[in-house]
């Protein structure tokens, strides 16, 4: 008896259960939805997550006011950035760039 071995993926029979993440061909990923995505699956939800707290890093520090002339200014943004280090938001090479920049 011969089984073909079929991904957890496409042996779904409602497509509702599968990732509906575009690629830019036009393909569609088929990988089974996370249970707590609405619409991605747990490696996608991952990337959408990530670019929502890239973006609100950058909202945090583009928040700042002043146009950094003085000593205070870049002390208030060095110290954010050591924040956002500490809480594991911001690689420590991408801190060090921006507060050598």
């Amino acid at each position: 008896m011969k089984t073909t071995k079929q991904s957890r993926s496409r042996a779904a029979s409602d497509e509702s259960a599968l990732c509906q993440f575009p690629f830019a061909d036009g393909r569609q990923c088929r990988m089974l939805r996370h249970a707590s995505h609405p619409s991605l699956c747990l490696f996608h939800a991952r990337e959408e997550r990530q670019l929502l707290e890239l973006d609100n890093i950058g909202d945090e520090l583009a928040s700042l006011t002043g146009d950094f002339k003085t000593a205070t200014d870049i002390q208030h943004v060095v110290g954010k950035l050591f924040k956002l280090v500490a809480a594991n938001r911001i690689p420590v090479r991408n801190a060090r760039l921006l507060a050598t920049a």
